[in-house]
């Protein structure tokens, strides 16, 4: 585990959540007959390992703001390589803890996370209950999206 609590003996698969789909999102929240951002509206990856599903979400929502952070400046390189080939202007990728975020000013419609709860230490956690509470998200009633996966699953 790295000084900062993010596993990194085992490395993260190169995978597309489909969970983290604004579509599956949208959809999931109309029926529930709940509000659902609009068009244009701002997504944070909390943990987006690679950013493959980060970048495929910004290919095909053009008028959506997209932001992933992982520590792993590794992944991190690979997602911008990625997205400034493929010319996607609307997101951005950054490589820090996600502690980083809370001085920085964001706002977003939707918080998402894939698994990263099992894969980063309690000071992460307590990093990540910091960004959705100090940066409005609640108040504005926005929404989070938590899926499931856990690291011990990919270490076997």
């Amino acid at each position: 585990m790295s000084q900062t609590g993010y596993i990194t003996e085992i490395p993260y698969p190169i995978v597309y959540h489909r969970e983290l789909n604004p579509s599956f999102y949208r959809l999931t929240l109309r029926r529930k007959d709940l509000k659902t951002p609009s068009e244009n509206f701002s997504y944070l990856e909390l943990g987006c390992a690679w950013g493959l599903s980060t970048l495929i979400h910004a290919a095909a929502y053009p008028d959506a703001r997209f932001v992933g952070i992982d520590f792993n400046k590794q992944c991190i390189a690979a997602g911008r390589e990625i997205a400034d080939a493929a010319k996607l202007t609307n997101v951005e990728f950054v490589d820090d803890e996600f502690g980083a975020l809370i001085d920085r000013d964001f706002k977003f419609d939707i918080i998402a996370g894939h698994g990263v709860w099992s894969w980063v230490s309690e000071t992460a956690r307590a990093q990540i209950i910091e960004v959705l509470l100090k940066r409005g998200f609640i108040e504005r009633r926005g929404q989070s999206l938590g899926a499931f996966s856990r690291m011990a699953a990919h270490a076997a």
